[in-house]
């Protein structure tokens, strides 16, 4: 650091032959968002949320698509609630966005509350081809989890008592994902009470991602915990031809199924392949779990 003859501190930076100095301010503490704003241009991402959301914006002073930037922004920049669109409060920031406000905190919630289902599923649409465009030819491997989530209140719109292991009694959410593990985006969702087990409804949300999908069905692996296994889902894939790794708990029923089985063949590794039981699959095992591993796939790899 040198100092000017006013005293102020100057930034002197050598590449080289090359001597580069600054003084001053730095200009923003979020210069890495330069990068994101020329990627939603770039992705057309304001213009594909402006037609979205048009019909919301008569009479009101922000637009809504402005609005959805920046709570985008505010999540990329670490922000964990509405409170912190302070952060957002950035001249550079506004500049690189082209935002002229950064609206009071309640206006947000007044706003997005006057959004319907069928603007949740063009919104969707939008994630949907941002996948689709970055997504490799090929197999596409996806997993399915639940979670549970707690929620504060006593009239939560959707939410209601049940199994909740980290607040027992609460109202919470029981959300149902699925996430393509090489592109590490969702690719499918459904927000369910949480009184709902973690298996309803998995039927029409499997054959609604396969519906919905840029490849066919046999290029589709899908991965489920124990607690969605089942046999009608399996059943399911199985009709549609799509391929699954699924972990059941090891029953007396499957160990039963399992013991009747007279001809297994090695396939490496410690795992053997079977061609009847419930399901054609390959088994492996630890503890006191059993992975089911559709069988066509195995044999096409």
């Amino acid at each position: 650091m040198k100092h000017t003859r006013k005293g102020r501190n100057r930034k002197v930076f050598k590449q080289g032959k090359a001597h580069i100095s600054f003084t001053g301010k730095s200009v923003t503490a979020a210069a890495g968002m330069a990068i994101v704003s020329r990627a939603f241009e770039r992705l057309r991402i304001p213009e594909q949320l402006q037609s979205i959301t048009a019909d919301m914006d008569q009479g009101k002073q922000y637009p809504t698509h402005e609005l959805l930037q920046q709570l985008i922004v505010l999540r990329l920049l670490g922000g964990e609630a509405i409170e912190d669109v302070r952060l957002l409060n950035d001249p550079a920031l506004k500049g690189m966005f082209q935002w002229d406000h950064i609206v009071h905190p309640t206006t947000y919630g007044r706003r997005f509350k006057n959004m319907t289902w069928q603007h949740n599923l063009d919104l969707e649409t939008i994630n949907a081809r941002l996948s689709q465009s970055v997504a490799a030819p090929g197999k596409q491997f996806i997993t399915v989890d639940s979670s549970v989530c707690t929620v504060n209140g006593r009239k939560i719109q959707g939410a209601d008592i049940g199994y909740n292991p980290h607040k027992h009694g609460r109202n919470s959410y029981h959300p149902i994902l699925a996430v393509d593990i090489d592109l590490r985006s969702i690719v499918g969702g459904c927000l369910r009470p949480g009184s709902c087990a973690s298996n309803n409804g998995l039927d029409g949300f499997v054959r609604k991602i396969i519906a919905e999908a840029d490849r066919p069905a046999e290029d589709i692996i899908f991965r489920f915990d124990k607690g969605l296994t089942s046999g009608s889902i399996l059943d399911t894939l199985e009709e549609l031809r799509a391929s699954y790794v699924a972990k059941v708990k090891l029953s007396s029923t499957i160990m039963g199924e399992i013991s009747r089985i007279k001809n297994w063949r090695s396939i490496g590794n410690g795992h053997f392949a079977a061609d009847k039981l419930l399901y054609r699959v390959i088994f492996l095992f630890w503890d006191d779990f059993l992975t089911l591993q559709n069988y066509r796939c195995r044999i096409r790899d």
